[in-house]
């Protein structure tokens, strides 16, 4: 069990499925005051009872609504005391030219501009009480651009620059700034209808744990598996905690070691 977390305030976006809802139940587990947010409200059904859990429909590309729900939560608990970084849209292109404009746009809004107004909104909260943690989720495809998701690609790489500069400025007034970049870890996207399940399955001509299986061998994932969401849980768990007191500025991966460079 982390230690130090019971009571903390953290605010989670786009907690309502996958990695979000897996750090939104460990932090909770950790006797975490739990602001979790999504677009969709009752995504967050799923999330357990607990009386220290708060679901709120959030959507980051709307400053007002991100502005009232942080004056709500430092109004109710006085503090906003870690910011989990982490709702966002993933949208596979045929290649770089397949992107229009609009499709940029998007990417930006929610990748990009969501990260910066949600850190804009929750930091002159932590400057006030000379501390606070932000735990960026980017991907692996910030350091290994994926073709079929180009600006997806792009805006994580942002997301690491985001943070960095974080880390920089705030550090003096005890804030740090971490990026957490996984990538193939079972979420949704493998299973839904139409997902890249389904694809897989027309791929290898086979069922889908078996193409599932095949596939995290053909492009290299060194443990033999995709990973878990609890398991990117686990290292935000511990980045927000003391325990990471002198860690700020970086970027950790976990990809299953597909990422081949040093």
């Amino acid at each position: 069990m982390i230690q130090g977390l019971d009571s903390k305030v953290i605010i989670i976006t786009g907690a309502g499925s996958g990695i979000g809802l897996s750090t939104a139940t460990a932090f909770l587990s950790a006797g975490a005051r739990v602001i979790a947010g999504d677009i969709n409200l009752s995504q967050l059904l799923s999330l357990p009872v607990n009386d220290k859990l708060v679901p709120c429909e959030f959507d980051v590309c709307n400053l007002d609504n991100i502005n009232e729900v942080v004056k709500n939560v430092i109004e109710r608990y006085g503090s906003i005391d870690v910011l989990v970084n982490n709702a966002a849209s993933v949208q596979p292109r045929k290649g770089f030219l397949d992107v229009k404009d609009e499709d940029w746009h998007t990417t930006i809004d929610i990748n990009l501009l969501g990260y910066i107004r949600m850190a804009r909104a929750v930091l002159p909260y932590m400057q006030s009480r000379k501390r606070g943690v932000l735990l960026h989720i980017a991907s692996e495809a910030a350091l290994m651009p994926n073709m079929n998701l180009p600006d997806y690609s792009i805006l994580k790489s942002a997301v690491l620059s985001l943070s960095k500069v974080i880390s920089r400025e705030f550090g003096k007034d005890g804030i740090r700034s971490n990026v957490v970049s996984p990538a193939f870890v079972r979420t949704a996207v493998y299973d839904k209808s139409g997902g890249l399940g389904d694809e897989l399955e027309r791929k290898y001509k086979i069922g889908r744990e078996e193409a599932i299986q095949r596939y995290t061998e053909d492009v290299g994932v060194a443990v033999g598996r995709l990973g878990k969401p609890d398991e990117v849980a686990s290292l935000l768990l511990f980045l927000a905690s003391d325990a990471a007191a002198f860690i700020t500025g970086a970027n950790y991966l976990v990809d299953g070691g597909v990422t081949p460079f040093i």
